[in-house]
Order: structure tokens, then sequence, then C-alpha cells
């Protein structure tokens, strides 16, 4: 896919966007082009680009979305690979929230417990302390893949009655 007369932040969008579609429908070799697109078409000086502003976009968002796909794919290594790219630079309230509860999801793809739950508990945390029915119901969804024996972890168990269960509680995104 060539796409012209787009500013390069906005076309990084849009490769990051495919490459989602692409990991949904399992296409690893569409999803792996789209990231490459992607970080090709994100600008070297990002804020000095056009739509850096207008797309809200900084570089770790990128990793995020990386790191989302790779989920999809079921390749939960490559996804705590872009996560760690994507501390590089600071982090917004929601995107370290955003990064927990992705690298919570990895965790549980990984079998790693001790990662799953302190990531869920960090994720989970910070959705509340945001207001964020949105992440608190993303946090709900890794929650609820977790292996039974998972749940029966004393904070996990804690984390599930005390935060998951009212995701409802508030209406923010």
């Amino acid at each position: 896919m060539h796409l012209v007369a787009q500013p390069v932040g906005i076309r990084s969008d849009i490769f990051t966007a495919l490459a989602e579609i692409y990991a949904l429908q399992g296409e690893k070799q569409q999803t792996y082009t789209a990231i490459g697109q992607a970080k090709d078409a994100y600008p070297n000086h990002p804020r000095s680009d056009s739509s850096y502003f207008y797309a809200d976009s900084p570089v770790n968002l990128l990793h995020q979305a990386e790191a989302e796909a790779f989920l999809h794919l079921h390749q939960p290594r490559r996804a705590l690979e872009a996560l760690q790219a994507s501390n590089k630079e600071p982090l917004t309230g929601r995107g370290r929230c955003e990064h927990f509860i992705r690298q919570a999801e990895a965790g549980r793809q990984c079998h790693d417990l001790e990662l799953f739950r302190s990531s869920l508990i960090e994720g989970s945390l910070l959705a509340t302390a945001l207001g964020s029915s949105h992440r608190l119901q993303s946090a709900l969804q890794v929650y609820n893949q977790a292996p039974r024996d998972w749940k029966e972890n004393a904070q996990v168990k804690w984390l599930s009655a005390t935060i998951l269960s009212f995701p409802e509680r508030t209406g923010k995104y």
C-alpha cells in the first residue's frame, strides 16, 4: 500500500492501524510489513512534523501499537521488546496504564504469573486513578483470560474483588 499527500505522522498512524488489523486476522507477514512501514513513516523529528500535535503520536505510542499487534499474533516476547522500547520516553498516565495492561497480557501469554500479577495490578490501579472505565475493562479482559489457578493468587484475588469488580463505576474513557 502506498500513501501519498499525508503528513508523515498520519501515515505512520495509518500503518499502525493496518498492522493491528492484519494481526487480528493472523496475517503475520502483512503485520510485519505494516509495522515496518509505520516505523519508516514516523518522522525523524516528530515535533517539527505538521501532524504531530494533531495526531498526538509520540514514538512510545508507536511501540505500544507494535506490542499490541504482537500480542494479537501471540508473540509475547516480541511484544515485551516493543513495550521496553516504549519506555525510552516518558509516558503519559494513559500511556503508562496501557503499557502495564499490555505487559500483563504478555505475562499471561508467556505463562509468567509474576509479570502478569504485578503489571495487572499496576495497570488497574492507574486506570482507577485516571477514572478510565475503558482501561479497567481492558484489564478485566486480561484477567478473565488468566488460568484459573492464577486467579487464586492472593494479590490477584484482591485485585478482582476490589478493583476489577466495579468497571462500570466511571464513564470516562
